[in-house]
């Protein structure tokens, strides 16, 4: 695995530290509900600005891999696959690979959409060629 050290990779590494809740629980132990971002605004202000303001991504759809199992009313649909990205101020293209699954439930009668999701899991991983 290569680690680039360039310094917007560097940077938004810390930016992460310092904007990770579930990072930063040991410093605010005594009052870790007062740290979390609380509302729709708090939170996509926090994503947009800082988490993803300074990232762009590429997926390469022809990586894509996906599967389903139903389980009573239930879909289990998995997606494998991986994406380039760019941090700014940083000329390294970095890759990454993904695993995304999503629980499919039914929706109620009378919505557009036959289903819901009812639960969505991404795992981040070292990219690997499919």
């Amino acid at each position: 695995t290569k680690v680039y050290k360039g310094p917007a990779a560097a940077y938004h590494d810390k930016l992460m530290q310092q904007k990770n809740h579930n990072i930063r629980i040991r410093e605010i132990r005594k009052k870790p509900a007062k740290a979390a971002y609380k509302g729709r605004p708090a939170i996509m202000e926090v994503l947009t600005k800082d988490i993803y303001g300074k990232v762009k991504t590429e997926h390469d759809v022809s990586t894509f891999k996906a599967d389903a199992a139903a389980m009573g009313d239930m879909v289990f649909a998995t997606v494998h696959g991986s994406y380039k990205y760019t941090v700014a101020g940083d000329s390294v293209v970095y890759k990454k690979s993904f695993d995304r699954i999503f629980v499919l439930r039914p929706n109620k009668t009378g919505t557009q959409w036959p289903a819901r999701i009812a639960n969505d899991q991404i795992t981040l991983r070292v990219h690997q060629d499919t």
